[in-house]
């Protein structure tokens, strides 16, 4: 059966590489550009945006949601040197490129397949990685089939190979454009000759495709044979023709009407307008928040292969090494959202491009070099062992006691042990020796109980299940101090992450990292770790058990150094005024001798 198009349209991604050093000026070449309008983004208009990403990222790919009218206004009014030096400055710049209307175009003969050019937009990193994006939609009535052909032969218009110079009967219709040529030639403008990005093994010549497709219910419905529609998925994501080798590497994600696909060069979502939200919701999301975060993963990937290639040249070795920190601080990050869908799409993007491989490459890559510096010992090492306040400011995660949320508790979202399982399949006596021993809850014996009587009528899959029942087995006399649910929903949550087991292997690495006179400094924000970190510094200072009167350890006990703090050290008043999650805040040191 011919599957019908219903709604449809593709982004087609171009990287390029902007030398660092002449990034100020690529700026002000863009800000000069009339056609060139400086994207900016607001809370309320791109509220979609807005809430999906987690403030460190918003902080370094939309810093304009902080931009007030004032600033906002005062930017407009800079010079252009002004501004492009100002620009240059944040992490990443996006631009419109204003396009012609109705830039039309043809691929085929007389019958062929009718394409509008929608926008154009240019997103610019200030480490010089660039990507320009260009919204495409067939006219008329199509079949997945045109769709297919369209991006296969599009996706290679900057090509230079000699067969597909002639473009193979692509034509644009318009004022702007004599031909497909002169639209290659508008690419080679923006981005140069892009040497910086082949230099890397970054296809030039190709798109990235990212595209939407909603088919017509009578071509996906109940009664549809899913395998054909499969085989039909697989080939669109490859954007060529079947290959069972190919593929198999395709990374999937498989719901009731919707298939997301992933490869090295295309990311897909194929639809069915049966439910009515990937007619209308689905198609929006996508283009907009979903295409930034992919846009955003694939930075990594360019940014990590930037990296190798400085690695290898020792004149660039002290600047790599700069920049891989910077990389690892700022834009080595694993959680990018907190929706639930779109955690899921980011563990599969990163599977695509193989991230966490590439990243291991390039750490090996840093560590051996530090190697061969002597630098295998350092001065310093400091732990922040809080979690992450993003984390738990999103009530959705069910990290808060407060309103009514799923039982999770996950710092990392691909794990499969969430506070829900805890709950309901731990033992009674385990369940209660957690919460004793992670949460000091004097009443763990009855909350653990109280769990599982209630458990045994109907699974506990809320907050605000488990809090009631933990304020039912805590005596209204011994709740004024804080919530009676902090406690014990501390535990759960040390249980699932697993935090404290860790915690006294690292401080003996730790320790061996340091050379004679460096510091180990910890900072704790509850009893059970600072007493974790409070022994495993006894341990390393060594417990003599010799008779006082013998002249010289005779033991063996072994002493790695010093406890420089007897008592930890706690924020100020002033600080505590100022950031209240510093209360329970304590720092210990450890001297290395």
């Amino acid at each position: 059966m011919e599957q019908k198009i219903k709604y449809q349209y593709t982004y087609f991604i171009y990287p390029y590489i902007i030398d660092a050093n002449k990034y100020n000026k690529y700026m002000l070449k863009l800000i000069k550009n009339p056609k060139c309008k400086l994207k900016t983004f607001d809370k309320i208009k791109d509220f979609d945006i807005y809430t999906y990403f987690l403030p460190n990222i918003r902080e370094y790919m939309f810093w304009s949601f902080e931009l007030t009218n004032q600033k906002s206004n005062e930017l407009e009014r800079m010079d252009n040197k002004m501004k492009s030096t100002i620009l240059s400055n944040y992490p990443c710049t996006m631009f419109e490129y204003e396009l012609e209307k109705n830039i039309q175009g043809k691929i085929g003969e007389e019958n062929g397949i009718f394409f509008d050019i929608i926008k154009m937009e240019i997103i610019c990193f200030n480490t010089g990685i660039c990507f320009m994006t260009f919204k495409t939609a067939l006219n008329g009535e199509n079949n997945l089939d045109d769709v297919l052909n369209f991006n296969y032969k599009f996706r290679d218009i900057n090509s230079n190979l000699s067969q597909l110079r002639e473009y193979e009967n692509i034509r644009i219709q318009t004022s702007a454009f004599k031909d497909i040529k002169e639209f290659s030639s508008l690419i080679k403008e923006i981005a140069g000759s892009n040497t910086g990005a082949k230099k890397i093994n970054v296809d030039t010549e190709r798109f990235v495709t990212y595209s939407y497709i909603c088919l017509d219910q009578n071509c996906w419905n109940e009664n549809t044979d899913n395998t054909v529609l499969n085989e039909r998925f697989l080939n669109y994501a490859n954007i060529a023709s079947s290959n069972s080798k190919i593929n198999n590497k395709v990374k999937k994600i498989e719901q009731k009407y919707l298939k997301y696909g992933f490869t090295s060069w295309s990311n897909v979502v194929m639809a069915s307008d049966i439910n009515t939200e990937n007619y209308t919701k689905l198609p929006f999301e996508y283009e907009n928040k979903y295409l930034y975060h992919y846009i955003f993963n694939l930075y990594k990937k360019i940014y990590l292969k930037k990296l190798q290639l400085k690695f290898k040249n020792p004149k660039l070795v002290k600047k790599a090494r700069k920049e891989f920190i910077d990389f690892t601080k700022k834009i080595w990050i694993q959680e990018i959202t907190e929706d639930e869908i779109g955690t899921v799409l980011n563990h599969r993007m990163q599977e695509t491009f193989e991230l966490e491989k590439l990243y291991g490459e390039v750490k090996n890559k840093y560590d051996v070099l530090y190697k061969d510096l002597n630098i295998e010992k350092v001065d310093g090492i400091l732990l922040d062992l809080g979690v992450s306040s993003y984390q738990l400011d999103e009530r959705n995660r069910g990290f808060s006691y407060l309103g009514e949320n799923e039982l999770d508790m996950r710092m990392d979202k691909t794990q499969k042990l969430t506070a829900k399982e805890v709950i309901n399949n731990y033992e009674e006596e385990k369940l209660a020796n957690i919460i004793y021993e992670y949460g000091e809850e004097r009443f763990s014996r009855k909350i653990a109980r109280n769990i599982c009587i209630e458990r045994k009528e109907k699974p506990i899959t809320t907050t605000k299940q488990l809090v009631e029942i933990i304020e039912k087995s805590i005596p209204k006399s011994k709740q004024k101090e804080g919530h009676p649910a902090k406690r014990t929903f501390q535990a759960i949550r040390i249980e699932v992450n697993d935090e404290i087991k860790p915690l006294y292997n690292t401080v003996k690495d730790c320790i061996d990292s340091l050379r004679t006179g460096g510091r180990l400094c910890i900072i704790t924000f509850h009893s059970l770790e600072d007493r974790a970190v409070k022994n495993a510094y006894i341990e390393a200072k060594g417990k003599c058990t010799c008779p006082k009167d013998l002249p010289y350890c005779v033991c063996g006990a072994k002493s790695l150094g010093k406890v420089v703090t007897k008592k930890p050290i706690v924020a100020s008043e002033e600080e505590q005024l100022e950031n209240s999650r510093s209360k329970s805040a304590k720092l210990r040191i450890f001297e290395k001798t």
